[in-house]
């Protein structure tokens, strides 16, 4: 999920679509995925209008650079690919399709991925990916298009802290984070922790999760929290905004006192609480956020086919889009009356 000149972007996961919702409209549609799957496998629609693409099962994330061109994960064809904002033709951009490890020091295109879910870019336009089935963090350089391995072994685990974070083990890391200074924030998914690549150093640590499955207390310091399996992260003024999945919670780290406090969710999954405060209102495992520029939260309420925003001032939180009925509908209507598969 992205948000970009009152724009929200997001993948419509199981419609193997990526979908806009215009913020001022309120208007709902389709940028993205759609094509018939030919009798050619490797048909994907590169070359093609991007409304003609062929997406996997799961296209995860999108993301929007400073150009407005549109990126997406696509998983399970293991490629992360590109639309233009000008042409609206959709190429790939990262991965040949082939679901393995190969390709560090060479060209990104020709390079192996696995199952990779979240992107992002930094502020000089290189390319973080959560290569997630590879227990990696892939970074493709942003003027020669090449790609090297950041953070993991390529061993699931959990190990490195305090050194190099390509000696570090991660387990299925699902999405990434970059902040001012080029400090790397992972969500490591299967060791329910939150660790940090040093942009100086290169060192990994732990900022947040003692590694064990558990309900998220508010409050509670980093360093004695347990999560349900967290899903997405966006580097906010001095403080991660993290989703956390089987917790049905959006909550809030402060990167300097390390205290950790809910911004939506109740801990107990469900539909409730539009147009009240967010802390009082039921997700059902929200899977991606964004944070525009006036601070305001847009989260992936995946299970309940919604989306929702918590307004930064007042924090009460509203839906968007979605009807809350699973399905394909709705596209050049009021995004609110659409159904999602997300």
């Amino acid at each position: 999920m992205d948000v970009a000149r009152s724009k929200l972007y997001f993948a419509d996961v199981s419609n193997r679509r990526v979908r806009v919702v215009d913020l001022s409209s309120g208007v709902i549609r389709t940028v993205a995925g759609g094509g018939t799957i030919s009798g050619d496998a490797s048909d994907i629609g590169d070359g093609r209008p991007a409304t003609s693409a062929v997406f996997s099962t799961h296209p995860m994330r999108v993301m929007v650079d400073d150009d407005d061109a549109l990126f997406v994960t696509d998983a399970h064809q293991n490629r992360v690919r590109r639309v233009d904002p000008v042409t609206q033709v959709i190429s790939t951009v990262a991965g040949n399709g082939a679901e393995t490890f190969s390709g560090d020091g060479g060209p990104a295109t020709r390079a192996g991925l696995s199952i990779p879910h979240g992107a992002r870019f930094d502020q000089w336009g290189n390319l973080f990916i959560a290569d997630t089935r590879n227990h990696r963090i892939r970074r493709v350089d942003g003027v020669t298009g090449q790609i090297s391995t950041v953070a993991g072994t390529g061993n699931e685990g959990y190990s490195g802290d305090d050194g190099p974070a390509t000696a570090a083990d991660l387990a299925a890391p699902l999405a990434v984070d970059i902040d001012a200074n080029g400090n790397l924030f992972i969500v490591d998914t299967d060791n329910d922790r939150l660790r940090r690549v040093d942009a100086s150093t290169g060192v990994m640590t732990t900022v947040a999760g003692v590694g064990a499955i558990g309900a998220l207390e508010d409050g509670v310091s980093a360093h004695e929290a347990r999560f349900g399996r967290l899903r997405d992260v966006v580097v906010v003024d001095g403080a991660l905004i993290v989703a956390d999945g089987n917790n049905s919670i959006v909550f809030r780290l402060d990167l300097t006192t390390g205290v950790i406090r809910h911004v939506a969710g109740t801990g107990t999954e469900g539909f409730s609480g539009d147009e009240g405060p967010a802390t009082q209102a039921q997700l059902h495992h929200p899977y991606s956020i964004a944070v525009d520029e006036g601070g305001h939260l847009f989260i992936k309420d995946s299970l309940n086919q919604r989306l929702r925003r918590v307004d930064q001032v007042t924090g009460t939180i509203s839906t968007i889009a979605g009807s809350g009925e699973k399905g394909l509908s709705g596209d050049d209507g009021p995004a609110f009356e659409a159904s999602l598969s997300c």
